[in-house]
């Protein structure tokens, strides 16, 4: 099982599950199956001096092609998505800065990594069988 928490910007013309096709394949190139949504997170938090409130949905995926994926402890994948206008505010200057680091990690290790927002921490150690609404409120208004 593979948790995807790529933040996808969704269109009307892009049903989700296809989306997040896409995501896998372009960040870090593994063909998945989409199993089920897990969670629909509401989630507000400050970064980079810029207030964010969003609604990010969370789906159960299954590699289908790449084990080798899953034998690396860690791998590069890329964010090539980014508006990279000269207008552009934000953490990422050019496309050189766009690097992810990708880890596995043991469920029994959940406890000692930093995962964002930190609602996921107890989320990862009780799988629903249907989706649940989770709460990460970090801005108070």
């Amino acid at each position: 099982m593979i948790f995807g928490f790529f933040p996808v910007e969704v269109s009307r013309c892009l049903n989700l599950q296809k989306k997040q096709l896409k995501e896998f394949k372009e960040k870090i190139g593994v063909s998945i199956e989409v199993e089920r949504l897990l969670w629909i997170v509401e989630n507000s938090f400050e970064m980079d001096d810029q207030k964010y409130h969003a609604l990010e949905l969370t789906f159960l995926v299954s590699l289908l092609d790449s084990d080798d994926k899953l034998l690396q402890k860690e791998f590069i994948g890329l964010e090539d998505d980014l508006a990279m206008t000269e207008n552009y505010v934000g953490r990422y200057k050019d496309q050189s800065e766009l690097k992810l680091t990708f880890r596995w990690f043991d469920p029994k290790d959940l406890d000692t990594i930093t995962i964002k927002p930190d609602i996921y921490h107890e989320a990862l150690k009780n799988i629903p069988e249907h989706p649940v609404l989770l709460r990460n409120l970090e801005i108070k208004n």
